[in-house]
């Protein structure tokens, strides 16, 4: 039996004292939402079948007590009894608020980069699935090399971490160079500087799945960029231009005679903390608001320190991708490019296509068995 002790709070709850003495004290209701009775929870579909709301205000925890099997048994004041295992009490009661079960997202620039790169068939993507996105969540990209030979196609390997979205283009983006089978922005043998996908989309596809199906140009290189990295720099170096880059509303829009797409979104976006949400940056899209002369010359003097430390050095990273490559990249973290080449070097063939943030996060979750 564990050494976990517990004990009846003076404000009507449970106190769990843990091995080392830290003391968790828990409310009463929080344990009633917790309850795996068959009255409460419905095994099948994992869903709370009581409405807290419909229990006393003043419930109260009337007994506790540790059962031989180490279990935690509880008698509520209203006489419901419940059962609870005290692993997974002890482990719910320490969970943070911001407790995700992912990996802590590195922000990386030159100084403590390393490509995040592994190698698999993709025929057998199941069996490193967990290190993939492990990779993923962490570095906000991954590269998995692979032999072109038998790769499934784009949308079928895309699906292993979760639903295709459609965006205007269709289910994925099919570009050639030379002769782009497609006509998008930003896919061409000139360079493309870093920038984020669809910002003017509500919402945002997350993750953008890259296959290189054909490199046959030497000098064919990808850029990515880590925003959350170029975040903290403006946050700690630059505040002024950093809180004109979070409150300035900027208009985003996409047009093609056919539909017009339009969001307004800050090119950085932060939460109630201020912690790091998303950056948006997709020069040729984006159109400030008619502000007062004063505050436009402040947003197009932090927009040029935006893009200095978007393509420098210090933040911008290179590297190949090759036949049966395929790359997987947060588009709400990460911005990406291509350095130039000549179309003369030979004959690039790329897919693209996009799928929503909490396809990765389920599967991974379901991988570490992490409500278990």
């Amino acid at each position: 039996m564990s050494s976990l002790e517990i004990m009846k709070s003076p404000r009507s709850g449970l106190i769990l004292v843990r091995s080392d003495g830290a003391r968790i004290e828990v409310h009463p209701l929080w344990l009633r939402e917790r309850c795996r009775a068959k009255s409460s929870y419905d095994m099948s579909s994992h869903q709370r079948l009581v409405d807290l709301s419909s229990l006393p205000a003043d419930l109260a925890i009337a007994d506790c007590r540790r059962l031989e099997s180490g279990d935690v048994h509880v008698c509520f004041s209203d006489n419901h009894e419940s059962r609870y295992d005290h692993a997974e009490l002890l482990a719910e009661a320490s969970r943070l608020p911001t407790d995700d079960c992912l990996p802590q997202a590195v922000a990386w620039t030159v100084t403590n980069r390393c490509l995040p790169q592994i190698s698999l068939n993709p025929e057998q993507i199941q069996e490193g699935l967990r290190d993939v996105l492990a990779l993923f969540f962490r570095h906000g990209f991954v590269v998995i090399r692979a032999s072109g030979l038998n790769s499934p196609k784009l949308t079928a390997f895309a699906e292993q971490f979760g639903s295709v979205r459609t965006t205007q283009f269709g289910m994925y983006i099919d570009l050639e160079t030379p002769g782009s089978a497609q006509q998008h922005s930003g896919h061409s043998p000139l360079f493309s500087a870093p920038h984020t996908d669809f910002p003017y989309r509500a919402p945002i596809p997350d993750v953008q799945m890259l296959h290189c199906l054909k490199n046959e140009a030497t000098t064919e290189m990808s850029t990515v960029v880590d925003g959350m990295a170029v975040y903290q720099e403006l946050k700690a170096r630059h505040p002024a231009a950093f809180r004109t880059l979070t409150t300035t509303p900027v208009r985003f829009r996409f047009t093609d005679g056919h539909k017009t797409l339009v969001e307004w979104r800050p090119h950085v976006s932060i939460d109630s903390n201020g912690d790091f949400r998303a950056i948006h940056f997709s020069p040729g899209f984006d159109l400030a608001p008619l502000l007062p002369h004063p505050e436009l010359d402040a947003y197009y003097n932090a927009k040029r320190l935006l893009v200095e430390m978007l393509r420098s050095p210090q933040f911008l990273v290179e590297f190949r991708l090759n036949d049966g490559d395929f790359l997987i990249l947060n588009n709400r973290r990460m911005l990406h490019g291509g350095a130039s080449f000549s179309p003369e070097e030979g004959y690039v063939h790329h897919q693209y296509c996009y799928i929503d943030l909490d396809g990765p996060r389920s599967v991974y979750r379901a991988l570490v068995r992490c409500d278990d």
